[in-house]
């Protein structure tokens, strides 16, 4: 399995065994940041080639809501019913098509429909749409309109730091929704190894030369092929 722990312990036996004179002084934070930078970049390159990448980059994760004090659009009816979730949502990787949320609903596939803040004032007047479940962002928080007082929402998307999940609780099997030592990375192993080596040869002039994955398990054990 490919998690953030295995890929930066790589990576520091590559630097390690190179000649870069400020080897000593990399520690493994700056690694992650270069990994979530690079895979973040990466994921934008796909998207800008009108590309979409699979289902192995998408994170998953809960939002607790509770019932809205105060209606957050002044123009909205009282009579709505309006959830706001307790935390900020994770930064999401941001594309040209927009961020990488793609489905807010409950955890039995019940999907709600993603409305911009801009559009909330009239949903009111919507017919048929009035009490459907929608959900909308504003200042990073996640609302929902006419979700029955479901306290639990899930998410899944691309994000940016997928270790900013380890605050966020499955409320399913009540662990944290990610684990950097044990969860796989939200990373193919064909992206893996193009963010390898654009890490050490960008941020460490590093020449590194990918071993061939004799297993074909996308791990791709590593040595240091320096110049």
């Amino acid at each position: 399995m490919i998690t953030l722990k295995k890929i930066v312990f790589d990576l520091l036996l590559i630097i390690r065994g190179s000649n870069v004179s400020q080897s000593e002084t990399i520690n493994k934070r700056q690694i992650e940041d270069w990994v979530h930078q690079y895979r973040e970049k990466l994921i934008q390159q796909i998207y800008d080639k009108r590309h979409t990448p699979g289902d192995e980059f998408i994170s998953e994760f809960f939002l607790k809501m509770e019932p809205s004090l105060i209606v957050e659009n002044s123009n909205t009816s009282c009579d709505m019913e309006v959830m706001k979730s307790t935390r900020m949502l994770p930064d999401f990787v941001n594309t040209v098509s927009g961020d990488t949320l793609f489905y807010v609903g409950n955890m039995y596939g019940g999907e709600y429909t993603r409305i911009p803040y801009s559009r909330v004032q009239w949903l009111e007047h919507k017919k048929y749409a009035e009490k459907s479940p929608h959900v909308y962002i504003k200042n990073n928080y996640l609302f929902t309109i006419y979700a029955d007082g479901v306290e639990h929402i899930l998410c899944r998307g691309i994000v940016a730091n997928p270790t900013d999940l380890a605050d966020f609780v499955n409320e399913q099997t009540s662990t944290a929704c990610y684990d950097s030592d044990t969860d796989k990375y939200p990373i193919s192993g064909g992206m893996l190894t193009t963010l390898k080596s654009l890490i050490l040869e960008k941020e460490l002039g590093i020449i590194w030369q990918q071993p061939s994955d004799k297993e074909n398990d996308g791990e791709n054990i590593v040595s240091s092929n320096t110049r």
